[in-house]
């Protein structure tokens, strides 16, 4: 289960660090992250806040995180689909334990091309407009 110091130690110690060593300008990186419990701990969002000043989408950040909004997510329209089929599609091996499973996750993610992430990003900011135009309602049908 995740706990808000387990979520706080994984931002601190591999999140930000990774995400510090990108080719990219630190200063223009949005944090974004949905309403699970353990990101909403005092302690986290005080990090967040001072790690993304002005630059955090959550339920208690700079953009409040609309509820039930998997659509918004590039975690969910793009990359957990993405990281399970480099995974588990055809011609794969599949991971024998967990070590190893973890092992392809991160080399999935590492693997993920500047030019499909910049795609996201502009899917992501489509996607910001169709909730916009409806209002924050539903906007799938948009899509």
């Amino acid at each position: 289960m995740l706990t808000a110091a387990k979520y706080l130690d994984m931002l601190q110690n591999q999140i930000v660090p990774a995400v510090r060593n990108l080719p990219i300008n630190f200063e223009e990186v949005w944090f974004q992250q949905d309403g699970c419990p353990a990101h909403n701990a005092r302690n986290v969002n005080l990090f967040l806040q001072t790690t993304f000043p002005n630059r955090l989408i959550s339920t208690q950040g700079t953009i409040n995180w609309p509820p039930r909004s998997p659509d918004l997510s590039p975690n969910d329209f793009f990359l957990w689909g993405y990281v399970k089929n480099s995974i588990y599609g055809h011609n794969h091996e599949r991971p024998m334990n967990i070590d190893e499973l973890r092992l392809k996750i991160v080399q999935s993610l590492e693997n993920i091309p500047a030019v499909m992430l910049a795609k996201v990003r502009s899917e992501f900011y489509n996607r910001l407009g169709y909730c916009e135009a409806q209002q924050g309602g539903i906007f799938e049908p948009l899509i």
